[in-house]
């Protein structure tokens, strides 16, 4: 049947109105110059035709990117056909399509309040970033557990650090370390007061000699045992506003690029999904006889920054936890670091 566009449109009329949810002519037009694109036009006009005429929803998609021309994907726009670029990438927004109902349907299982996406704006005011102890505090109300801590004075920092119980971690607090490891900020395993009493005293000649100054210190008990890293964030997407992200924490974050994203709201199902995606889950699950993680306190951790979020969802910009430490079984998960930026 192929140029004849009657045939072709009786062919794709009777796929259609068979009962699917979805029909996709699959075409790959010749990426040559000056060759007559006729038939190829016939076999997607008679698609138009018998998408009209059944209400099936259809897709023209290639299996190469590039062997679907821009007037072909202008014409089933304006038809009401997606047109999809790969057959890898057709796959995967069919597979999107067909879980959005099931995903409908869990969140109001849950009894989630705002299944309708927030406009991208976060407020209105310049963005400003909250210290890691500020920021810790107030993810803290909302049930992130954190080790124990104190922000002090340098001078204060010794008798902090020997009523938290050594080792300790010591952290300089300032407007412009955002970014403490990269700017020589923290020293870790400090296991006297002596030895707290030296690193203030070194970090604070090596910030100084960069220009900046550390306002206060953090000092915080050491967290031993942990079994794997996470990051947990929230970033601001200008299409679908908050979006929740998990992956492969600490310094390595960068590196290893494993990580997954769910829209808020989500709920503790969706979240244990995502992490069980991951490359780092192995090692939650107890990798090579070494000991489980604490999934469900993970999980506790991630909700809680998510609840954070739908808090504040109004201004929040951007926020980071990391690393996020997953202890044994029992034992926990306790963020170390964080990060909160708000408009307004």
């Amino acid at each position: 049947v192929w140029g004849n566009r009657a045939a072709l449109e009786r062919c794709f009329t009777t796929a259609l109105e068979s009962g699917f949810d979805v029909g996709v002519l699959m075409i790959d037009y010749p990426d040559v110059a000056g060759c007559d694109p006729t038939g190829w036009d016939t076999s997607v006009d008679g698609f138009i035709a018998a998408h009209k005429a059944t209400g099936c929803p259809a897709v023209v998609a290639s299996t190469l990117p590039e062997l679907l021309p821009e007037p072909v994907r202008a014409r089933a726009l304006e038809n009401g056909l997606a047109p999809l670029q790969g057959i890898t990438e057709t796959v995967a927004a069919l597979g999107a399509a067909a879980a959005y109902p099931q995903r409908r349907t869990a969140l109001l299982a849950e009894g989630a309040a705002a299944l309708a996406l927030p406009g991208p704006a976060a407020g209105a005011g310049e963005a400003r970033l909250l210290d890691e102890w500020v920021s810790k505090q107030a993810l803290a109300r909302h049930g992130l557990a954190l080790p124990d801590g104190r922000r002090v004075s340098g001078a204060d920092a010794p008798t902090a650090a020997k009523e938290i119980g050594f080792p300790v971690v010591l952290k300089a607090a300032g407007p412009d370390l955002a970014h403490k490891t990269e700017a020589g900020a923290v020293a870790l395993g400090l296991d006297s007061e002596a030895a707290v009493a030296t690193a203030v005293e070194e970090m604070t000649a090596r910030l100084e000699r960069d220009g900046r100054t550390a306002e206060s210190f953090l000092v915080e008990r050491m967290v031993p045992g942990a079994l794997a890293e996470l990051i947990v964030g929230v970033k601001r997407d200008p299409a679908f506003g908050l979006a929740l992200v998990l992956g492969s924490g600490g310094v390595l974050v960068e590196l290893l690029r494993d990580s997954a994203t769910l829209l808020l709201p989500t709920d503790r199902g969706a979240v244990e999904a995502a992490l069980a995606g991951l490359k780092v889950a192995p090692l939650i699950a107890g990798f090579r006889g070494r000991p489980k993680g604490d999934l469900g306190a993970v999980i506790d951790a991630v909700m809680a920054v998510a609840d954070y979020a739908e808090a504040n969802r109004e201004r929040l910009v951007e926020l980071d936890v990391n690393p996020l430490l997953v202890l044994p079984e029992g034992k926990g998960a306790v963020a170390v670091d964080a990060l909160i930026r708000l408009s307004g």
